[in-house]
């Protein structure tokens, strides 16, 4: 019976899809995944007293997955929530947080955030009962001398496979966001770290990266961790 129960769940979902791909007006275009992001409160008592500035480069905002399916693929533009749902996160973690479109003259600046989705710790896998997505993200945190904090978060969530559910999987990528506010927060709140942080931006010495950062060093290792158009 939980064998015939799946098949027909499977059968809606792909038929689900199908239709949607058929009002696009070509079956091979893919459809893309209507889901949000809602980061929520993350759980932090009290804001770090750091200026810190967020740069999402256009290939993080351009990143997307695609899922195949019968007939084409199921697209899921991961990069266009991602600015979104960091400046909701980071802004209960830091006094000040301010989006920047460019990695210069930001000498008035302790950090700069960038996060970076880890395309082998991405997925979507569309099962007969179910969908299961799972989202890596890197986040990478500079001050004058570059980058000298960097870690790995990966968020996931398992749903059913009707339209109402697909909504739910930007899950995914707002657990990884949370993960990662939460442990910046934790791994930023010592006197010593923020004295030696203000200390470099009130400095009048070398500018903050005056061009932007290029290639990052190899990501740390870090736990695994368990992420509104």
């Amino acid at each position: 019976m939980r064998m015939k129960g799946d098949l027909i769940s499977l059968i809606s979902v792909i038929f689900i899809l199908l239709v949607g791909m058929a009002m696009t007006g070509c079956a091979t275009t893919p459809l893309r995944a209507q889901f949000k992001t809602e980061v929520g409160v993350i759980g932090i008592s009290k804001k770090l007293p750091l200026k810190a500035a967020l740069y999402v480069s256009d290939t993080t905002k351009a990143y997307s997955f695609n899922a195949p399916i019968p007939l084409g693929s199921l697209e899921y533009h991961f990069g266009e929530h991602i600015e979104r749902a960091s400046f909701t996160a980071f802004s209960q973690v830091f006094e000040e947080i301010s989006v920047v479109r460019e990695m210069r003259n930001l000498d008035q600046f302790d950090i700069v955030i960038e996060p970076e989705f880890v395309k082998e710790k991405t997925r979507v896998n569309i099962g007969l009962s179910k969908i299961e997505v799972t989202v890596g993200l890197a986040y990478h945190v500079s001050d004058r001398d570059g980058v000298f904090w960097q870690n790995v978060f990966v968020g996931d969530v398992t749903t059913g496979g009707h339209r109402t559910d697909i909504m739910k999987q930007g899950e995914a990528l707002s657990k990884a966001v949370k993960e990662g506010a939460l442990q910046m927060g934790r791994d930023f709140n010592s006197e010593t770290i923020i004295n030696r942080l203000y200390a470099k931006r009130t400095s009048p010495s070398t500018p903050m990266l005056k061009e932007k950062i290029g290639a990052f060093p190899e990501i740390l290792p870090a736990p695994k961790s368990d992420v509104d158009e």
